[in-house]
């Protein structure tokens, strides 16, 4: 490989080899996820090759890590130069360079929930010890998320996967032939790359490669504006902004006191999942959350309002107070509740990350910011 030419990306790269460091204290499959969360920090296959290229005039433990590790995950090109350096430095490289690529797979189960299915698959790097996971998620046969973890019994851990989750034990190599259809169907019918899919699709297609002889496609990320319109025009949104306005002071009245400024603010928590705004969902999250519509969040609301910060706060309990709200005529059929309480966890989780409900129940932030919230996403 000729000397690296100083470019405008060197700041980038140096940053990239400084997060680097710890990778001469991981083990083989660590290295390996950490080196393919690499390729989604680049752009492409040319800025691969020019990192590879930083990365060999660094002479360093940790270059010699990382490009033995982009060696086995790359390819063509990329790869070659990548194996040619590592090589060179190979008496520098970390005694973890020796595992790469012997990971095997052990153990699967299916996790059944109540929206999508998902395959956990346990590998292990010597006989004895399965000590990492793959996540898969799958939607209608189609692959929709991948993610990395640590050994499989935390991600089954009842206290995880939740109530109403059935695990069930499946051959690993049964496992691994569905996430091969189902990453084919992915890249037939289209998928948003998810950060676990850009960050882990490198190793988990050269997994599959060498256990099944899999030729699978790399995903390209694209920019993609999610419609939050709900099939709406502005003027339709608008009205119905107004209309739920309406039916919430007439119900409940105005935050005490009516100054907003001076009384309890608004909290963006509540109002990403009013409107369906929620940042960082997957397709599917995204869907459901929008399916609730105005009507929806009124029964909650009301409800909550009317039935104090004790109120417990679960999806369960969010379809009982749109269905009881004497202020709305529309109800949540029973063919409909599973779907609906599923998208209200969606919520709900939200709602948790922001700080606004604990142990299901609000916290005092969430109680004395909820009116206030409801205003300011329907204003």
């Amino acid at each position: 490989m000729t000397d690296h030419d100083p470019g405008n990306d060197d700041e980038l790269y140096q940053e990239l080899l400084q997060r680097g460091e710890i990778v001469v204290d991981l083990d083989a499959a660590q290295l390996e996820a950490w080196a393919s969360g690499l390729f989604a920090a680049l752009d492409d296959d040319a800025a691969v090759l020019d990192f590879v290229s930083y990365a060999s005039s660094r002479q360093t433990p940790v270059s010699a890590a990382v490009l033995a590790a982009i060696g086995y995950l790359a390819d063509d090109e990329v790869a070659r130069a990548a194996r040619q350096s590592s090589d060179r430095m190979a008496s520098l490289a970390p005694e973890s360079v020796a595992g790469l690529g012997r990971a095997r797979s052990a153990q699967a189960w299916r996790v059944q929930a109540r929206f999508g299915s998902s395959l956990v698959i346990g590998f292990r790097q010597d006989p004895d010890v399965v000590d990492h996971a793959l996540l898969v998620e799958i939607e209608d046969g189609v692959l929709t998320d991948l993610q990395m973890s640590g050994p499989p019994n935390e991600l089954l851990d009842p206290d995880v996967v939740g109530d109403g989750v059935e695990v069930v034990t499946i051959e690993a190599s049964d496992a691994l032939q569905e996430v091969v259809a189902a990453w084919e169907k992915a890249a037939q019918v289209g998928v948003e790359v998810t950060p676990g899919i850009a960050a882990n699709q490198h190793l988990v297609r050269r997994r599959l490669g060498e256990e099944l002889g899999a030729d699978l496609v790399l995903f390209e990320a694209h920019e993609a504006a999610v419609d939050l319109s709900r099939g709406m025009s502005a003027d339709e949104i608008a009205r119905a902004n107004e209309a739920a306005l309406g039916t919430l002071r007439a119900a409940v009245g105005d935050p005490n006191p009516p100054d907003l400024g001076s009384g309890p603010e608004s909290q963006s928590g509540w109002v990403e999942v009013v409107r369906g705004t929620v940042p960082g969902l997957s397709p599917r999250e995204q869907e459901g959350l929008l399916w609730l519509e105005w009507a929806d969040w009124l029964g909650v609301g009301i409800g909550l309002l009317r039935g104090g910060a004790e109120h417990p706060i679960t999806a369960g309990s969010f379809v009982d107070l749109i269905n009881r709200c004497p202020e709305i005529s529309s109800t949540v059929h029973a063919d409909d509740r599973d779907y609906a309480e599923w998208a209200f966890d969606v919520a709900i989780e939200h709602l948790q990350d922001n700080g606004l409900v604990d142990d299901e129940s609000l916290t005092e932030t969430g109680w004395s910011s909820l009116h206030a919230s409801l205003i300011a996403a329907w204003s």
